[in-house]
């Protein structure tokens, strides 16, 4: 289980490396860098819902509603 949440960790410092050189280089304009950008976002929105997914677990069991209903959210 902690494994996998440290990939999501560190996946997200390589999502920011990404983002700030498209940025730095000017990659903001034309369709296929906003859908570039776009799908960068989307795709560390997901990560960061993983890890709070995986987070939520944390705290042993057995799991009340809240945690139950933050971790599907996540999920979705």
């Amino acid at each position: 289980m902690f494994t996998r949440v440290y990939f999501d960790i560190s996946a997200l410092p390589i999502f920011f490396i990404i983002l700030s050189t498209a940025v730095a280089r000017g990659m903001t304009r034309g369709r296929s860098n906003r859908i570039f950008l776009a799908v960068l976002a989307s795709a560390s929105i997901a990560d960061l819902a993983e890890i709070l997914e995986e987070f939520s677990y944390i705290g042993g069991y057995p799991l009340d509603e809240s945690r139950i209903m933050w971790a599907k959210i996540c999920e979705y």
